[in-house]
């Protein structure tokens, strides 16, 4: 059983608009539901990268990342860089900033954890 995250930061349906509607360059909002449920809706400025893939695709170098999600790798722990997780409603947000912290990546880590389920019907 995965541990719960220890470090990231929970964060409202209103700061993930406001982070959305003037989302700079170094802020990463990363929905890690499916590939179906991403097309039928998402978060603007989100990219897909589904929790079964999040601990390979945060150990890929920084090349093979870009290729794969067309975004520049995440650095870790970079003070203005940012990294915004959601899903549909927490717990697959919750698995996957729990796999990235091991990998290491423990500062401004945020989790929306409404997720989806209160941002599609807003």
């Amino acid at each position: 059983m995965m541990s719960d995250p220890q470090h990231a930061t929970p964060i409202s349906y209103e700061q993930i608009k406001s982070i959305a509607d003037n989302k700079p360059e170094t802020t990463y909002i990363i929905d890690v539901r499916n590939p179906g449920e991403f097309s039928a809706g998402n978060v603007p400025g989100s990219v897909n990268i589904p929790v079964t893939e999040i601990k390979e695709a945060f150990e890929l170098d920084e090349n093979d990342f870009k290729n794969k999600y067309g975004i520049d790798k995440p650095k870790q722990n970079k003070d203005d860089e940012k990294l915004v997780f959601y899903c549909h409603a927490g717990m697959r947000c919750k698995k996957s900033v729990a796999q990235i912290e091991s990998l290491g990546y423990t500062k401004n880590v945020y989790m929306y954890l409404n997720g989806w389920s209160e941002y599609g019907n807003k």
